[in-house]
């Protein structure tokens, strides 16, 4: 199981690449933060999955 501060970096970093996403007009552009969301999906972290 993750520990507490890693499970707050991969949340963090979740909503930064939700912002992003959100933001851009042009969401082909944002390749990686679409591929963070998906490696966080894989994380063992439960509450970022």
């Amino acid at each position: 199981m993750a520990d507490a501060s890693s499970d707050a970096n991969d949340i963090e970093k979740l909503y930064v690449y939700g912002e992003r996403l959100s933001e851009a007009k042009d969401k082909s552009q944002n390749v990686e933060d679409y591929n963070g969301i998906i490696e966080a999906a894989k994380s063992p972290s439960v509450k970022a999955r």
